[in-house]
């Protein structure tokens, strides 16, 4: 097995910047040189062959190029959010071709377009022939992937008084991955949490995310971003056009993913200043914030945490509300090429804002938050990206139909 390592060395290639505008200016974060250097990443690209209109696979400097199928999909909250699957009749290499075959635990790069879109790693080989054909196809995943396959650890297993952000860092980096948080995030912290024996970094991590409404996706350099829809500030804000750039769309609205409120109950154990029932049942109750929500509707959620304080407990009820408001709607939006219109550099969730412009939709001219975008290209439809966007709720709530 391959040792897992920062990046693969590449030739020396002309590097040309795009020129953002001035909305796609970067968000505001707790780690300020890590966001710029991603803004500045964001915009290079590789602009000498084979790197221009074609997915790049570098492993141990060797670059693979001629897929005959690409995949690859950045996703918000998925397992894991970064993911790829490449399919090729086997390509031949000047030399020996075994010594350059892409096997699992391979460290790889993914380039589109020139864009870096992943740092990570190979996870599966499939090999299929017959007396026609040698097919050859590979499924691999960013590095944040790493937190689904170890367990999570810390020196003592246990934080006292430790913000959220603290320990999901902390249990992050005793997975090998580094973590981006994004500011406005709540500092509150967590009296005490101790780690879940037999969990994966990755289920611990969500877990305590969802304490503090937190969001969960990768960057292209594998860094896990931390982030919250209603402070995330965007990096990047796009239009598409019916009948200029969208060749397909499909516009679900799901009213019974909605409620108008979200009762959450919680316990804790008690001390000198909070017991009895006030430690036993704890509750809060919050309102929800959707244009398509029933008013006489509500559910209700048992906090997977103990409920340290009642401003806890209130951010894990709006993440809840937040998290249906999402729910509640997905335009499916298909374009042809990779990068963005108008801006250039290529689509990462939570940091891009769609405006759909489509007066067949009821969103027509809404912005919406990019949840998901999965990058594709084979020979019968070419090269095509594919947003998945919601309800931003917070950062523009949806005025549709009021």
């Amino acid at each position: 097995m391959r040792r897992f390592r920062d990046s693969v060395d590449l030739p020396e290639i002309v590097v040309t910047p795009q020129n953002p505008t001035p909305n796609a200016a970067g968000p505001t974060v707790s780690n300020d040189d890590a966001l710029a250097q991603f803004n500045e990443q964001r915009f290079e690209q590789y602009d000498s062959p084979p790197f221009l209109t074609r997915a790049v696979v570098v492993v141990d400097g060797v670059m693979y190029y001629e897929w005959t199928s690409v995949e690859v999909r950045l996703a918000t909250n998925e397992t894991p959010p970064a993911t790829f699957r490449l399919t090729v009749s086997e390509q031949t290499d000047p030399g020996s071709t075994a010594a350059f075959r892409i096997v699992p635990g391979d460290i790889c790069e993914i380039f589109l377009d020139g864009f870096k879109i992943i740092n990570g790693f190979v996870m599966v080989r499939q090999v299929y022939y017959d007396g026609k054909s040698h097919q050859v196809e590979i499924q691999g995943c960013g590095e944040t992937g790493l937190l689904l396959i170890r367990a999570a650890t810390s020196q003592t297993g246990e934080f006292n008084n430790t913000p959220a952000i603290g320990v999901i860092s902390a249990i992050a980096g005793a997975a090998g991955v580094g973590t981006l948080p994004v500011s406005g995030l709540s500092a509150l912290p967590l009296e005490r949490h101790s780690i879940t024996p037999g969990a994966s970094a990755w289920e611990e991590i969500e877990k305590i995310s969802r304490q503090i409404g937190a969001f969960l996706t990768e960057w292209p350099g594998g860094n896990l971003v931390i982030g919250d829809t209603t402070s995330i500030g965007l990096v990047g804000a796009s239009t598409v056009i019916e009948g200029y750039n969208i060749l397909e769309a499909r516009e679900v609205i799901h009213t019974m993913m909605n409620p108008s409120a979200t009762p959450l109950t919680a316990q804790r154990t008690g001390n000198d200043q909070v017991s009895g029932a006030q430690a036993a049942q704890m509750i809060v109750n919050a309102a929800g914030n959707g244009a398509f929500a029933i008013a006489s509707a509500a559910t209700r959620s048992l906090m997977e945490l103990p409920g340290w304080s009642q401003a806890l407990m209130a951010l894990r009820a709006r993440h809840e509300n937040i998290v249906s408001a999402m729910n509640s709607i997905l335009v499916t939006i298909g374009l042809v090429g990779w990068q963005r219109p108008g801006l250039g550099g290529l689509w990462i969730p939570l940091a891009d804002n769609v405006t759909v412009n489509s007066p067949m939709l009821v969103l027509n001219n809404q912005s919406l938050m990019l949840k998901a975008v999965t990058y594709t290209q084979d020979n019968r439809s070419g090269t095509r990206a594919t947003l998945e966007l919601v309800n931003p709720y917070g950062l523009n709530p949806i005025s549709a139909l009021q």
